[in-house]
């Protein structure tokens, strides 16, 4: 993707996290993009640890996360792998064709992207049975189960504490025909934990951070988390509607370093469209991702859905998916499936379709950002341009997000004897193999005004796309010997 190395990329420097350690705190986790360690201290060692943090020169801001929690008694998950087979390309879907046909991501699946070769990155907080149920028997036996990680108890055992994990992967990773195939059957995943048992605080957003940061380094291409983060067990630790600007909260701004790698990022918008506050959490509110709210399977808003828009004004959430009564997977049981109802659900299906369009990308070697794929699904949605507090542009249209991304995106040869266009960055890039001709170039909306016209005998022009406002357009070429057009997406 052409992301330039900076130093968020560097890791922090360890004389800085030695003096932290030699000073007797347990550096518990680290964050370069953050550059900064969460780390634990012994409520008793506090007086005499805290003076000399504070007295290091290299440390700029110290902040309190919360109280760890660490006798608990973690409910394990050890059975044996189920080795009843599910594998199958048999396309009945079962209770999942809903939530397919509404993002109308069944032409993709058609033409056989079902998320191969894309990695995706499930932070939840903990993922019972995912090791045993029939419905990821073909996630196991094929070997696309890629590791796991606890970043809360520091351990690669995840399959203990809540089903919430395990419910939200059979949305994208299910393969179990008659029954539910989920909206990425065939991508890879990675099973990452950053909640703990016991309380709410905000260390567990630093552990998210962890999670992503991980993420980024197996070479996660999507991260889809159903968390989010407003009150806690400390009520004075709060986060305010103000804080939601994407640039307050730490998690938040990491959620924005992760899209900026490159990786497409989703994040529940959370339940609490009925409750007193009914706005989005962090890192709902992060810029640069794709915040997701829930529909009913006949595309009404769900009234539980929260709220945007952030509190500096961006749209939030941007798009919605089917959240309320989608097919899951049981993962109280091994065998079952059931409905679930929230917007931990209706991310994690848009995140499966995205890893769709991913595999679509890569297999016609058309170059993509996170900002690329994020704004064709804006484009691509039932009421773009129009928003709603609620459903932000609506649901998302696959096949369009598809098509346009094939038109505006790929180095496409018009008329080789004569043409060849192309873009590049913020820019169109048009040569002519003809340099005897004069040619008309033209570029107007999807109502047909022109906004932009050049006649010229030059052989090579660039056209700036920043100067148009986004949305549909269309570029027309024409001379004496050859007319052409080609749609872009702004």
């Amino acid at each position: 993707m052409n992301i330039s190395i900076d130093s968020t990329d560097l890791p922090v420097n360890s004389l800085y996290i030695n003096q932290i350690r030699l000073a007797g705190a347990e550096v518990f986790s680290i964050s370069k993009w953050q550059n900064g360690v969460t780390a634990r201290i012994a409520f008793e060692d506090t007086a005499i640890i805290m003076p000399q943090l504070r007295n290091f020169n290299f440390i700029s801001k110290i902040e309190y996360t919360g109280l760890d929690v660490v006798d608990v008694n973690i409910l394990n998950s050890n059975a044996n792998i189920n080795m009843s087979s599910a594998n199958t390309q048999r396309a009945n879907y079962g209770d999942g064709l809903a939530q397919l046909l509404q993002l109308n991501g069944k032409p993709l699946h058609d033409m056989g992207f079902r998320g191969a070769g894309i990695v995706i990155a499930v932070i939840d907080g903990g993922f019972i049975n995912a090791n045993t149920h029939i419905a990821f028997d073909s996630l196991r036996l094929s070997g696309r189960l890629l590791g796991t990680h606890d970043f809360a108890y520091r351990t690669d055992n995840v399959f203990c504490r809540s089903t919430h994990g395990a419910s939200v992967l059979s949305t994208l990773a299910s393969n179990v025909p008659n029954y539910l195939i989920g909206t990425a059957p065939d991508a890879q995943y990675w099973l990452l934990i950053s909640e703990r048992i016991q309380g709410e605080y905000p260390v567990e957003a630093d552990l998210w951070i962890s999670a992503a940061e991980f993420a980024d380094s197996v070479g996660a291409d999507i991260i889809t988390s159903s968390l989010g983060y407003t009150v806690f067990s400390n009520s004075k630790l709060n986060f305010s509607y103000q804080d939601m600007n994407g640039q307050t909260v730490r998690v938040s701004r990491a959620a924005c370093q992760a899209a900026e790698k490159g990786i497409v990022v989703f994040n529940s918008a959370g339940n609490d469209g009925l409750s007193e506050w009914h706005y989005i959490g962090a890192p709902a509110d992060a810029m640069k991702i794709i915040t997701v709210g829930s529909v009913n399977a006949m595309g009404k808003i769900s009234d539980f859905s929260s709220f945007g828009p952030t509190a500096d004004g961006r749209i939030k959430p941007e798009l919605c998916a089917m959240g309320y009564k989608t097919a899951v997977a049981d993962c109280t049981t091994n065998d079952q499936f059931t409905n679930g109802s929230g917007t931990s659900f209706a991310t994690p299906v848009l995140a499966g379709m995205t890893a769709c369009l991913l595999q679509a990308l890569k297999a016609n070697n058309i170059a993509y950002s996170s900002e690329i794929v994020q704004n064709s699904l804006k484009v691509s949605a039932s009421i773009y341009p129009q928003s709603t507090a609620q459903e932000g542009f609506g649901i998302p249209n696959f096949e369009n997000a598809y098509n346009s991304l094939m038109y505006s995106q790929s180095v496409e040869v018009l008329k080789n004897e004569y043409i060849i266009v192309r873009n590049e960055g913020n820019n169109i890039l048009i040569n002519f193999k003809n340099k005897n001709l004069k040619n008309n170039i033209s570029i107007f909306n999807a109502t047909g005004q022109i906004l932009y016209f050049i006649s010229t005998k030059k052989d090579e022009i660039a056209i700036n796309k920043n100067v148009f406002s986004t949305g549909i357009l269309f570029l027309k070429i024409e001379n004496k010997q050859f007319s052409c057009m080609k749609k872009i997406i702004n």
